[in-house]
């Protein structure tokens, strides 16, 4: 299979649902289990797609298996949720101006008056807690989210490039090779295969080659 970030993700009948924007690896095994298809264009929604959903992936889209089913009932991709913090009680000096961001839990506060909430406003907030947004992920913890541009750097510590693609083998899930990107206006593409790399995150891949190899390398000249 081949994922290009922002292809179309489309059911078995030719319905679309929206772009690939991520592919969720595990970077021991190299093996692709997710994908994150996102939906819509201001509001967006991210959804989490196992790859055993997936009836094939090329350069142009990537195909959904007929018992896909709807995509409203896949996991998102990230949720945000509101938490008490542990440290304290609020005070004036933590709370922001007309309105409270991070919300605030519990106590009294029930109005705003001017940039501070009533009770503020006379010397005191109770009760009230400040709460702190917490983030969960819809894939293992173990599990990389990767996407196109993240940064690949070579064994000297050398940028070489973005992720432009990533490949798998033919009749396997394994990541086989990832298409890095190289330049701004006219960009060249390099071939790297996945035994190449010293360590797979989400924020960058680490070659174990050297920036000079990877110069060396001639261009890809696959599907664009």
């Amino acid at each position: 299979m081949q994922f290009r970030q922002c292809v179309g993700v489309r059911m078995a009948d030719g319905r679309g649902v929206g772009q690939l924007d991520r592919v969720v690896m595990d970077p021991r095994t190299k093996e692709v289990n997710y994908i994150v298809v996102r939906k819509g264009t201001f509001f967006t929604t991210d959804r989490v797609v196992p790859l055993t959903l997936v009836a094939r992936a090329d350069e142009n889209e990537v195909v959904l298996r007929e018992d896909a089913g709807d995509l409203e009932g896949l996991p998102q991709f990230e949720e945000r949720h509101y938490v008490a913090a542990d440290s304290g009680t609020a005070t004036a000096d933590t709370v922001p101006s007309l309105y409270a961001y991070p919300p605030l839990l519990g106590g009294e506060i029930t109005g705003m008056t001017g940039t501070l909430p009533t009770q503020a406003a006379r010397g005191g907030l109770g009760n009230v807690s400040p709460v702190v947004e917490q983030t969960q992920r819809a894939i293992p913890d173990d599990n990389v989210a990767l996407r196109a541009g993240t940064r690949v750097v070579a064994a000297d510590g050398e940028t070489v490039g973005s992720v432009a693609e990533v490949l798998t083998s033919a009749n396997a899930d394994q990541v086989s090779h990832f298409v890095i990107s190289q330049g701004l206006l006219f960009k060249d593409r390099k071939l790297i295969p996945v035994g190449w790399t010293q360590e797979i995150g989400e924020d960058q891949v680490t070659l174990a080659v050297d920036s000079a190899f990877v110069s060396r390398l001639e261009s890809y000249e696959g599907a664009r």
